[in-house]
């Protein structure tokens, strides 16, 4: 027998599961086609807290071998180099964000050229008003479970920027891997196997806390 968690361990893990949903999903994002090619922009900065931030962490090897870099920011302000040639993208999910709404109006002080990507609140209200393109993610969910859209917008967004190639076939990729890595608990009849260590961890685990491990640390 199968040993995924049921349905009766809580909505999170079905959260969770629509991830590949949430990548394919993000193809249809409203204003993503007010994103343009920025031939001139010499750095990106992503700023964001939680799952917002992670996004451009997992996003940063796309832009490894490329012409521009991503520093993902999680503070308020920006980075003291930032400047009017950078592009700075301003992500959270509920749009009130303080750190990030503190460094969407410091970047629009220095000149900087902005983009935002939220569900809506404050951040998507500024920049409607700036003439800033933004992009919207479908609100009400938990921020946390809200990764897959994040991702996905900000993968596509950096390909409309001319900055990854094929970014659209990247994200389907990714999606129809995690389906892949998923069958046994979307198809019961498949055969089955074993859930991954974190996840069965996680379901026997008794404390509502995390448990971290950190490996090669300096």
């Amino acid at each position: 027998m199968s040993e995924w968690p049921s349905a009766g361990s809580g909505d999170m893990f079905r959260l969770v599961a629509a991830l590949p949903d949430q990548l394919r999903a993000s193809a249809a994002l409203a204003g993503l086609d007010t994103v343009t090619a920025a031939p001139g922009v010499r750095r990106l900065v992503l700023c964001g807290m939680g799952g917002s931030a992670i996004a451009g962490d997992l996003v940063q090897p796309l832009l490894a071998a490329g012409r521009v870099s991503l520093t993902v920011w999680r503070d308020y302000g920006l980075p003291a180099w930032t400047g009017p040639d950078d592009l700075v993208i301003c992500a959270s999910y509920s749009g009130h964000t303080e750190e990030t709404l503190a460094a969407y109006a410091e970047a629009g002080r220095r000149g900087c050229r902005r983009l935002a990507i939220a569900s809506g609140g404050e951040l998507v209200t500024r920049a409607r008003a700036d003439g800033v393109p933004a992009v919207t993610l479908p609100g009400g969910l938990p921020p946390r479970a809200s990764l897959g859209y994040g991702l996905g917008a900000l993968t596509r967004v950096l390909g409309r920027l001319g900055l990854v190639a094929a970014a659209g076939d990247l994200v389907e990729a990714a999606a129809a891997t995690l389906d892949r890595a998923d069958a046994p608990r979307r198809h019961p009849g498949a055969p089955a196997r074993k859930a991954p260590a974190a996840t069965r961890t996680a379901t026997r685990r008794p404390s509502p806390w995390p448990a971290n491990w950190r490996a090669g640390c300096r």
